[in-house]
């Protein structure tokens, strides 16, 4: 009996062997795509390569190679069918992505292909106006992976993340399908609202990200002097790691951002020391947190750039006569042994790199700045001023003492008596589109205090309130607002920090419920039902 199993399990593997290889998974590589337009979509380049690799890794069947081995290996774009065929050779894997995209004016056009080493080869081409660049490349990765892999589109969807795309359905309005939380007054123990325990420190950022590569999203709390790693899982937000920031200099802002392409992403600080600005990078090395770059005598700061609106990294130096250079800010790259400074981004008055976010509208944009008085102002994508609001948004505690009258772009005060001024950094802005229909919301953070309105200097904020702004045409008006936050906002994000493929609104509140006893937890909203 066991002679004639096993001779009919022989047989098997004689007859079916492609079957039994075909369950190794196959490898790919996206190469950074070449851009031809002004140098500003300089980050397109890597940008659409992250978002391919993204949309054709399928788990178990087709699988991306080393990020870091292949930025090593090919650092610059393939431009030809010959230099395709030898990085697939060179590489050593089944398909190299290549291409490139060409911008002109407010209209794009890709050129996408596909080599395989068994000389299969696919070419896709389109063209589309520059708003319409992410739903094209999310076409053609639909085509290349059911017309050349072959591969299921509800598996594509999966990896497509549509469910954290897009929260609330199409075709119905907020009122129906946003969470009740954000349109009436409502309490906490309601359905759409988690809230974290609360830990023995006074975390003053946050940002939601994947630092050790597992794939899984990792939450940062930072306080002036150490660093939190922590994360959810089964219902409770549990401490991974800490790490004891250096001394020697204070901290203005914290955010996550890959520096090297390796699928981890590093903490930025961007620091501050005798006037001037002084940053570092902490990483996840050898299953622990390290410094990775430092003395870095720039301000830096994570954006979100149109028209693809990923993760830039950027830079603003110290001016000669102000806070900020009034070359404006710039993006810039950390890979090398010093910083890499790149084009400028487009820096409205009072705008600098702490203050400023891009709020999608269509095919165009609207650039949205806090000013010297924690008031919004909108401006046009050509840098012109078209709203100023009378809120005070986003205000921090965290300031700077500098000896200047005026210093464009920050919030300021002065001490009687006194010749130094203070600056306070606003929380970062955020944008959504909370209820599908493609018009995002510009994210901010109403500070209530009685005391703040009375003395200038006090920014300890007993509550706040999350405010989403939509244009109207005329100015920004509020569409939805979360319940009154009971202690100080600090920070808020849109980040998938329950590693469901939803994206959520994550708000860093900082308590004192008695004297020296400053305490920090997470609340999370859902944006839907």
């Amino acid at each position: 009996m066991h002679l004639r199993l096993l001779a009919i399990m022989t047989l098997a593997l004689l007859i079916f062997p492609a079957n039994l290889s075909a369950q190794q998974p196959q490898h790919f590589a996206v190469a950074i795509f070449g851009v031809h337009g002004p140098d500003k979509y300089a980050y397109l380049g890597p940008g659409i390569q992250s978002m391919l690799v993204s949309r054709l890794t399928w788990a178990g069947k087709l699988e991306p190679m080393d990020s870091a081995k292949l930025k090593r290996s090919l650092p610059v774009a393939v431009a030809s069918a010959d230099q395709a065929e030898q990085a697939l050779k060179s590489l050593d894997i089944d398909y190299l992505v290549w291409g490139s995209t060409t911008i002109l004016g407010d209209n794009a056009s890709l050129d996408v292909n596909v080599a395989g080493k068994d000389g299969r080869t696919l070419t896709k081409q389109g063209s589309m106006p520059l708003s319409e660049l992410i739903p094209g490349l999310e076409a053609m990765a639909r085509e290349i992976n059911s017309s050349l892999f072959e591969r299921p589109a509800e598996a594509t969807a999966q990896s497509e993340g549509k469910t954290a795309a897009s929260p609330i359905a199409g075709g119905q309005s907020a009122q129906d399908k946003a969470n009740p939380l954000f349109q009436y007054e409502s309490t906490s123990d309601q359905g759409g609202v988690w809230r974290s325990r609360s830990y023995p420190f006074t975390a003053e950022f946050m940002d939601v990200g994947d630092v050790d590569g597992d794939g899984r999203k990792e939450v940062v709390l930072a306080e002036q002097s150490r660093a939190h790693l922590l994360r959810i899982e089964e219902g409770e937000l549990k401490p991974v790691v800490s790490f004891a920031l250096p001394k020697r200099s204070l901290m203005l802002a914290m955010n996550l951002f890959d520096i090297d392409g390796d699928g981890k992403e590093e903490l930025v600080f961007s620091g501050w020391r005798d006037e001037r600005p002084l940053s570092f990078v902490v990483g996840w090395r050898d299953g622990k947190l390290v410094i990775v770059r430092d003395n870095i005598k720039l301000h830096l700061n994570v954006m979100r750039f149109p028209p693809l609106y990923r993760k830039v990294l950027v830079c603003q130096d110290q001016g000669t006569n102000d806070l900020f250079d009034r070359a404006g800010v710039r993006q810039v790259g950390l890979e090398g042994p010093e910083p890499r400074v790149g084009v400028k981004l487009l820096t409205p008055t009072k705008g600098n790199l702490f203050n400023m976010a891009y709020l999608p509208m269509g095919a165009d944009y609207k650039i949205a700045v806090i000013d010297d008085d924690e008031h919004l102002r909108t401006f046009n994508s050509t840098g012109s001023l078209q709203s100023k609001g009378e809120e005070e948004y986003n205000g921090t505690s965290v300031s700077l003492e500098f000896d200047k009258m005026a210093v464009p772009g920050m919030g300021r005060t002065q001490e009687r008596n006194r010749e130094q001024w203070f600056y306070f950094i606003p929380m970062p802005m955020a944008t959504v589109d909370s209820d599908g229909n493609g018009e995002h919301e510009l994210l901010v953070n109403l500070n209530i205090s009685v005391a703040a309105q009375l003395f200038e200097r006090y920014r300890a904020f007993s509550q706040g309130e999350i405010h989403a702004l939509r244009w109207d045409g005329v100015g920004m008006t509020t569409l939805w607002k979360t319940p009154r936050i009971k202690g100080t906002v600090m920070a808020y994000r849109m980040a998938d920090a329950h590693n469901n493929g939803k994206q959520n609104l994550c708000v860093l509140v900082t308590t004192t419920p008695g004297l020296g006893s400053a305490r920090s937890l997470l609340i999370i909203y859902d944006m839907a039902n």
